[in-house]
């Protein structure tokens, strides 16, 4: 239980630094995106700028990501060796499954937040397209990003188990 609540800590606080590094990923660049009009030099001129206004946020996406995962990671073997203890302990012990189902239903609306990254991914899609440079630079944001949907998709599959309740 102790790792278990040393890890849930670092995922606390992994999901703390996320918000402000995808914020930081969307302020990046403040130029305008180029419109209609504008020359191949000045869609270059303007790549480039996005891309090294880029590069740190997306690195940092990318490092937090890589850490959430990883972390999301190791505490899957736990929870699954704790499912299995609140499973074979339900029939003598219903609270210690009660405990586990609680801590798994706090959990519950990490879909929305899922899909909301997948939506984030599919909207740097055109960047990424526009050019070389902008792909480079956002690789690792959309690495970062990936990973997070990785950990989320992980802890979905960390099922409340049925209670019998005893009369």
């Amino acid at each position: 239980m102790g790792t278990i609540e040393t890890a849930i800590s670092e995922l606390t606080r992994t999901s703390q630094d996320m918000a402000p590094a995808i914020e930081a990923l969307g302020r990046a660049t403040t130029s305008p995106t180029p419109g209609e009009g504008q020359t191949v030099q000045q869609m270059q001129a303007w790549s480039l700028r996005a891309a090294r206004a880029f590069k740190e946020p997306a690195e940092r996406v990318s490092e937090i990501g890589e850490r959430m995962f990883n972390t999301t990671k190791e505490l899957d073997v736990d929870m699954q060796r704790l499912r299995r203890i609140a499973v074979e302990l339900s029939s003598v012990s219903p609270d210690f499954a009660a405990s586990y189902n609680t801590m798994i239903n706090q959990l519950a609306g990490i879909d929305v937040v899922s899909a909301q990254l997948d939506e984030l991914l599919v909207k740097m899609k055109p960047a990424e397209y526009l050019s070389v440079a902008l792909r480079k630079s956002l690789r690792p944001a959309r690495r970062g990003l990936t990973r997070i949907t990785d950990s989320l998709h992980l802890i979905e599959t960390w099922q409340p188990i049925e209670v019998a309740i005893s009369e």
